[in-house]
């Protein structure tokens, strides 16, 4: 008697817990996406061919954008611009016959001050307005933008890099080439030579965007960095002058951690890695940004875009990465000299 009441109480047990997974089975359930989970984020670099160079950060879906795409549109189709001095990011993607329901965006971020849209030339234009300076992630997965904002690592040493000119001040140029674009695009490269690194570098700009020389020495000033770094290409007129040269401000002398000092430590490696003609050092206390940024300051005058010799050598890729890798090795050195990093 004892054994068959068991019996049957442990086939109840069992026929009762299937019939709970079957019930738990048929209730429909939310899909999980990235929405909800960590995500490797992908931010745009112009230098790669438009390809995403990745990088490894974990999701906080309570500080973050997530906005709705329209079906045709996926991640090869955004574009994705910030100009960190006013603060601002731009989202620009085609529209074609879609649009997206903006009562759907989620902002969970205590990071932004505003967010618009606008519709021009069939593409959709969302800009958001930070209210601090910050670095911008972002990635696009099952029919959802993601955009997320993280404040600037001061743990690290800091240093600012400023590609000169931009937007509709071109600088010196010749044949349609402008310094502009090669200023841009040997800082690009040095932020990526150093990514994941002990370093922590901001660009006054990453886009062809133009900012006045007070606005970029305003900018530096707030983050207090150790060191600034200015990066241009020369002009003469005389087409047979050539070679690099960096500009200090005399003001504070020649000591160490001076504008000299880092002027020095500039103009050795970049002409190491160019193989330009050493041109050497110039007073440029004339220079608003080297003479009123309040940290060693100088600034880079690569080569003459006006010589032959120099521009076939800043035109280049190769000469682009040389470029960069003489900047960023007279930065490294320097915050070596500092005691800011080890190696």
């Amino acid at each position: 008697m004892n054994d068959r009441t068991v019996d049957y109480a442990a086939l109840s047990g069992i026929i009762f817990l299937i019939c709970i997974i079957i019930v738990f089975e048929l209730i429909p359930t939310e899909r999980v996406n990235t929405k909800t989970v960590n995500q490797v984020y992908l931010t745009k670099n112009e230098d790669n061919n438009g390809e995403g160079h990745h990088i490894s950060m974990e999701m906080n879906r309570d500080d973050n954008m997530e906005i709705p795409l329209p079906d045709s549109i996926d991640y090869d189709d955004i574009d994705v611009t910030y100009d960190i001095i006013e603060k601002r990011v731009n989202i620009y993607f085609e529209l074609n016959k879609d649009n997206i329901d903006v009562t759907k965006v989620i902002n969970t971020t205590d990071k932004t001050e505003g967010i618009s849209y606008k519709s021009e030339n069939g593409k959709l234009n969302i800009e958001i307005i930070l209210n601090d300076y910050y670095q911008t992630k972002w990635d696009v997965n099952n029919g959802w933008l993601y955009v997320r904002f993280f404040p600037i690592d001061r743990s690290k040493p800091v240093v600012v890099i400023d590609p000169g000119h931009g937007g509709f001040d071109v600088g010196a140029n010749v044949n349609n080439i402008y310094e502009k674009d090669i200023n841009l695009s040997v800082c690009r490269k040095i932020e990526e030579m150093n990514a994941g690194s002990d370093i922590q570098i901001i660009s006054t700009r990453g886009e062809d965007y133009y900012h006045s020389v007070e606005e970029r020495a305003a900018f530096a000033n707030t983050f207090s960095p150790d060191l600034f770094v200015s990066v241009h290409i020369n002009w003469y007129q005389d087409a047979g002058i050539n070679g690099t040269s960096v500009l200090y401000n005399s003001v504070n002398g020649e000591a160490f951690g001076t504008s000299y000092w880092l002027a020095g430590i500039l103009q050795k490696n970049v002409v190491k890695s160019l193989g330009t003609f050493d041109m050497g050092l110039e007073d440029g206390k004339s220079i608003y940004v080297v003479r009123y940024v309040n940290v060693p300051s100088a600034l880079v005058e690569l080569g003459f875009i006006t010589n032959q010799s120099d521009l076939q050598i800043l035109t280049s890729e190769d000469g682009k990465r040389k470029s960069a890798a003489g900047v960023y090795e007279g930065i490294r050195q320097a915050l070596k000299e500092m005691g800011k990093i080890q190696n």
